[in-house]
């Protein structure tokens, strides 16, 4: 994981992070966007390939 960045909007605390995966087939990069939920743990909110 790179580039985390921590995000408050309204009260809400969310964290923004770009992240790559290796394998066989060679390297993914994902963003992706985590947001804390009700229960006190993260919600992923969002998380795509680049």
């Amino acid at each position: 994981m790179t580039e985390l960045v921590e995000l408050k909007d309204g009260g809400l605390t969310c964290r923004r992070f770009n992240a790559t995966r290796e394998s066989f087939d060679g390297v993914a990069m994902y963003q992706g966007e985590l947001c804390i939920a009700d229960a006190g743990g993260w919600r992923m909110q969002e998380f795509k390939a680049l």
